[in-house]
């Protein structure tokens, strides 16, 4: 009996890359398993064409087409809900997923009566050149969930859940970009256990033309509403848009921006072992945005 559904949404990915991520999937060394893909762009025909020759070679694979462009989380969601088994990973387009993902996440979330679990990645640039390891992460749930109230750890493009779960969730609200931090917060807050596989299982790629990237400082706006309405029940505001228009300003917007790329620069220093630069970057980084100073520390203190 099937068991996975693999769920992954398509836009307007480099072809090379969605080929890359297709082909991770059905070359993984688990092969029972069903693959979902949801194309968000019915104009692009040759995304179109590519994803049905991966659907004709391979008879795991189901290509659905939006009527038009729905955002990211509608086609998740529309994914999720199309699948017939009980447990949904996750896949994003562009990531490269390792061989041993999908019965390492098994194994992990069935032997440890898990509800949802991720893993770390390797984070690589546009060009699939290597940044960093996320491999410093929280792997229980009394820990993930500590660490929830500070920022989102379980890597989204990881996820292995179980479908009843996202289900009786409702599934992700219309937050795009942080609409998978909002999903765990509710889950946490409804009982049920996340963990983590200290392994990486993903090549994670850090876009230039991401809507994490050219929206940055509104998802940590939406990052901050989130942990005020779940955790110190600051604000009043009913709506996350609401609470970003208030208090969103272009000027913080191109700091905390530059402040990304700086920070960026100075991991690929570290990588490259050249330290005086990487603490050249970080400092012009933290002095850019103090908002985005509070994420550095984050890092740092990971690092520890």
């Amino acid at each position: 009996m099937t068991k996975i559904t693999v769920v992954m949404p398509a836009y307007r990915e480099k072809k090379e890359q969605i080929s890359q991520a297709v082909e991770s999937i059905i070359n993984q060394n688990y092969q029972n398993f069903q693959y979902i893909i949801v194309l968000d762009d019915p104009h692009n025909k040759e995304m179109e064409e590519l994803l049905h020759f991966y659907e004709e070679k391979d008879n795991r694979i189901r290509l659905y087409v939006n009527e038009k462009n729905m955002g990211c989380p509608y086609s998740k969601d529309r994914g999720i809900r199309l699948a017939q088994t009980e447990y949904v990973a996750i896949m994003d387009s562009d990531d490269v997923a390792r061989p041993d993902r999908l019965e390492r996440e098994l194994y992990a979330l069935e032997n440890n009566q898990l509800d949802l679990v991720g893993a770390y990645v390797s984070v690589m640039d546009e060009d699939g050149k290597y940044l960093y390891n996320m491999d410093n992460l929280p792997l229980t749930h009394e820990k993930i969930a500590k660490r929830m109230r500070v920022n989102n750890c379980v890597p989204h493009p990881t996820w292995f859940m179980r479908k009843k779960m996202y289900i009786n969730l409702g599934g992700y609200t219309d937050m795009q970009g942080g609409e998978d931090y909002d999903f765990l917060l509710r889950a946490i807050e409804q009982g049920y256990k996340l963990g983590i596989v200290d392994k990486i299982l993903l090549d994670y790629r850090l876009s230039t033309h991401s809507i994490s990237r050219n929206n940055l400082y509104k998802q940590y706006l939406m990052m901050k509403y989130l942990q005020d309405k779940h955790f110190y029940h600051k604000t009043k505001i009913s709506s996350y848009e609401e609470y970003v228009d208030e208090k969103y300003s272009e000027v913080k917007a191109k700091r905390y921006s530059d402040a990304s790329v700086f920070f960026e620069q100075a991991i690929a220093a570290k990588a490259e072992h050249n330290f005086i630069r990487m603490g050249i970057l970080v400092m012009k980084s933290m002095f850019s945005s103090k908002e985005y100073a509070g994420k550095i520390m984050r890092y740092i203190l990971q690092e520890i």
